[in-house]
């Protein structure tokens, strides 16, 4: 449990970092991402709850905890329930990645023309105050 922990507290800080990053992109640029903002918001709230494998792991392990035979059944049925439908979600999630890496290649050079244009206006600045 406590690998999962960890887990989520990285992912967690990973994904508040990327948030922070398109946020101040958004409001410097005054960009309406539309359904891009949409999609990654969607993704990251799917990318927070990926840490899924680990706890399908102590699941499977813990089945041997059981004593009654039918409550050992049913949760077993629902592990193969829940562990189709998390497939079924991240093949959706790495289906949606591709189509969102152009866009982030875009954001890059957005971010990049930005730190360049801020670079000359600070260059040139500083040469007119020492004229």
């Amino acid at each position: 449990m406590h690998r999962v922990e960890e887990s989520c507290d990285a992912q967690g800080g990973a994904s508040e970092q990327f948030a922070s990053a398109l946020e101040q992109f958004r409001a410097t640029v005054n960009f309406d991402v539309g359904d891009l903002g949409n999609t990654y918001d969607r993704l990251n709230a799917e990318y927070e709850n990926s840490v899924a494998e680990d706890l399908f792991s102590e699941w499977v392990q813990e089945l041997d905890q059981y004593s009654r035979a039918d409550l050992r059944r049913t949760t077993v049925s629902l592990l193969n329930d829940t562990r189709t439908r998390d497939k079924q979600l991240m093949t959706s999630m790495r289906c949606a990645e591709r189509s969102i890496a152009p866009v982030l290649e875009v954001f890059q050079d957005q971010v990049l023309v930005l730190k360049h244009n801020l670079n000359a206006r600070t260059i040139g600045a500083r040469r007119v105050r020492n004229m």
